[in-house]
């Protein structure tokens, strides 16, 4: 008696833990005999794991230290089945004792008698409770065990189980949400007056703050100088790979400004002599210190980051010499993108669900969702023919209706429908699902597979019904993702890859070439969460150049930052970006200096006539047809490339990324404009945040804060650079993609193929036979 109580213990306990196997659950079909495989975990809605502690709601009197770790835009729970996981590390101190803090609310959707949160730390569920908070937030205290917490890294996974109050339709599981706020969700700890960090290996627990940024506030007396600025350009990107933290924030000025809460580190940068102007004493180039004396407190009680030496070269060696310490988790034999555990696929292959951390386990909802990364190099070139294959191990079971299907999405594009045509169920083994490649990005790629499965019950959808455990889908970690052999030669002008750091020419020895104004303290911080950012995405750190407007013409690549009145118009017609005075990034002044209301009238009544023309309207329509009928632009029918028309930013607009060719043909420009100094800092932090960073592409994107979009624009003629040394198989796989991406010239070839053999065919047919 007491061996099975213990063991429906254990079943509840692990229904919802990876890592442990469930056994006991009945299964209303039978895939033991078809599939080898683990066990699978079985997510049963409405399961309550007995001997979970109650989840308290508040705690008073309480003196507390916060250490949030909800990123922005990772706080939303979706569906019948959501889990998200988060890391957080900790230094020694805090170890003893902790609460983690959930504040959440949800949809009115969500019905509260059958669904449910569960909350873990590191693999150890905590406790669970029911999903009723749609009138208001709810604020959640989990006292976390002693030893469970450990120093350095530690994972929080909260995991929902949703269902609707009423609906039984696939539409209504995107009615089911969780919200989780990142200003309540925190782990908290009474010991105030922490001085953490004290050395570079503890900056990862810097954290961050309720807005889900980590800021770092840079104190430079000596901005101006070229060579201090280049060092904070790497200090920058340095802090931005050490810290590991989803979205970091910098800011730069030559004085002591303001006090810093959660998730902050300051850093006093400049020589001996500047940095004793600010009562700091440094005998140590690189050193960890509190600086409680100081009349304003860059720190509540934590230490600061001095960086100095006794002049500005020594401050830049300095830096130089900062080991960048490798302080990611990497599986082991796998190829990963720099600075993440994302299989890397550098040529052709495959790799099972299991190793992209994607489990076996039974669904009974209605849409069943997962997701997994793939990453493939910078110089990836199969998005016009390419086809990847997913092997589906699965299960499907007799209720499922004709009707239901499965939906593979890249990168939030729908790639792939497989219907499901058959009543009765059945198992899928290594079923091939092609995906095409033309959604895949150089970097980082993410992968989803929805699985829509509707039955008779959900039509007649019942009172009670939305809650079934029965399993209706299966999806087993023996899956594989198949990669094809792609061609691997650069592309240019290419933002997606500039985006992953694909930032320099060969001739640049993979250094980073800046235009930038250092008169300007915005602007530089803006150009360090840029460079910061470039430095995550690749998992490098590289040298950086100041260079002048005039230089950019002789270097290889370059990057150039500032305002668009900054701007020179030489560089501003090279990427083809309009002048303010044409744009919505002019003032009041300028615009009614260059267009009177008159001409204004005149300009709009002319546009409205080409537009209304029957030529061009119809041309439009042919455009279309051919886009969504044959997916074929209008730039693959042309064997001449036309010229890119100028983009003139609207006033909505906050932040524009223009790449172009350079002048001598050896790299590229890089420019990030906006309409002020103001607008450039604030766009940068914006899309610094890795979701909207990797939005990035084509040969312009467009940045709105207003809207909360990335636009971008295709290129209009590419550059091939080759990367590779050169091989049959790569040169065949790269003429198999420019041709699928050039319609007309394949065409032509195809044509001029047929006329040589038949012409050769006359050739040999007139040689043969009797003459008379």
């Amino acid at each position: 008696m007491i061996r099975r109580f213990s063991s429906t213990i254990a079943l509840a306990a692990a229904a919802f833990a990876l890592a442990i196997p469930v056994y006991g659950q009945p299964a209303p079909f039978d895939m033991s005999g078809d599939i080898i495989s683990p066990e699978p975990r079985v997510l049963p809605l409405g399961l309550s794991p007995s001997g979970m502690p109650p989840l308290s709601q508040s705690v008073k009197g309480l003196e507390i230290a916060k250490q949030f770790f909800l990123p922005k835009g990772e706080n939303r729970l979706v569906g019948e089945l959501a889990a998200h996981d988060w890391n957080i590390t900790l230094p020694p101190g805090l170890l003893e004792s902790a609460q983690l803090h959930l504040g959440y609310r949800n949809s009115v959707m969500v019905a509260p008698e059958s669904s449910r949160m569960q909350i873990a730390v590191n693999g150890t569920i905590l406790g669970e409770t029911t999903i009723r908070s749609s009138a208001g937030p709810t604020d959640l205290v989990i006292p976390v065990p002693v030893g469970l917490l450990k120093e350095g890294q530690n994972q929080i996974s909260v995991e929902a189980r949703q269902r609707h109050r009423t609906d039984c339709t696939v539409e209504s599981t995107y009615e089911l949400w969780t919200d989780l706020d990142p200003n309540r969700t925190f782990l908290s700890h009474s010991k105030a007056g922490n001085a953490f960090p004290s050395s570079f290996q503890d900056l990862p627990g810097i954290g961050m703050d309720g807005d889900g940024q980590t800021r770092v506030e840079i104190i430079a007396p000596g901005l101006e100088n070229p060579m201090v600025a280049e060092a904070l350009l790497v200090v920058a990107q340095k802090l931005a790979v050490m810290t590991n933290a989803p979205h970091i924030t910098f800011s730069v000025s030559r004085s002591i400004e303001r006090a810093k809460g959660e998730g902050a580190l300051t850093v006093f940068f400049g020589t001996y002599s500047e940095l004793e102007l600010l009562g700091v004493s440094a005998p140590e180039p690189s050193q960890f210190v509190s600086l409680e004396g100081l009349p304003k407190r860059p720190a509540h009680g934590r230490s600061v980051l001095v960086l100095g030496g006794a002049t500005p070269e020594e401050v830049g060696e300095n830096v130089d010499s900062w080991p960048v310490f490798d302080l990611g988790q990497r599986p082991e034999n796998v190829l990963t993108w720099p600075g993440t555990d994302v299989p890397l696929i550098a040529s052709g292959g495959s790799i099972s669900f299991g190793e992209l951390g994607v489990p076996t386990e039974r669904f009974s909802g209605r849409r069943y969702s997962r997701e997994f990364d793939i990453a493939v190099p910078t110089d990836f070139y199969a998005q016009s023919y390419g086809e990847a294959k997913i092997m589906l191990d699965a299960a499907i079971s007799r209720e499922v209706r004709p009707g239901s299907r499965i939906d593979i999405y890249v990168n939030e594009r729908i790639a792939s429908t497989v219907p499901i045509m058959d009543s009765g169920g059945g198992v899928l083994r290594q079923l091939p699902i092609r995906v095409g490649l033309k959604d895949i990005r150089p970097g980082k790629n993410r992968i989803r597979l929805d699985a829509v499965m509707m039955t008779d019950a959900d039509l007649a959808c019942e009172p009670g019904t939305t809650a079934s455990d029965t399993p209706r889908f299966a999806l087993y970690d023996t899956s594989r993702f198949l990669m094809p052999d792609f061609a691997r030669i650069a592309q240019r002008p290419n933002l997606a890859a500039f985006a992953m750091g694909e930032v320099a020419s060969e001739e640049q020895n993979d250094g980073l070439s800046v235009v930038l104004n250092l008169q300007n303290e915005q602007t530089i911080a803006a150009a360090m969460n840029l460079t910061g950012r470039i430095a995550v995405a690749s998992g490098q750190v590289r040298s950086v150049s100041l260079i002048s407007s005039q230089k950019a013409m002789e270097v290889g690549s370059a990057l150039i930052i500032a305002p668009i009145a900054h701007l020179s118009a030489s560089v501003r017609d090279h990427v083809r970006i309009s002048p303010p005075q044409k744009s919505g990034w002019a003032s009041e002044k300028t615009v009614n200096l260059s267009l009177g209301g008159g001409q204004s009238s005149e300009l709009d009544e002319w546009r409205d006539s080409l537009e209304t023309s029957p030529v061009r309207r119809r041309l439009r329509d042919l455009a279309n047809t051919l886009q969504e009928n044959f997916d074929l632009s209008l730039a693959a029918l042309r064997l001449v490339p036309r010229e890119a028309d100028f983009f003139s930013p609207e006033a909505s607009d906050t932040l524009l990324l223009s790449q172009s060719i350079n002048p001598r043909g050896n790299g590229t420009w890089t420019v990030i404009s906006s309409a002020s100094s103001e607008s450039l800092l604030q766009g940068s932090i914006d899309l610094s945040e890795r979701g909207s960073w990797s939005r990035i592409g084509g040969r312009l994107s467009v940045y709105s804060a207003d809207k909360g979009t990335v636009v971008t624009l295709p290129p209009i003629a590419l550059e091939l650079v080759p990367t590779q040394p050169w091989s049959f198989a790569n040169a065949r796989l790269i003429v198999t993609n420019w041709l699928s991406s050039n319609a007309l010239a394949y065409s032509l070839l195809l044509s001029l193929a047929c006329i040589l053999l038949g012409a050769v065919t006359l050739a040999l047919l007139s040689q043969l036979g009797r003459r008379s």
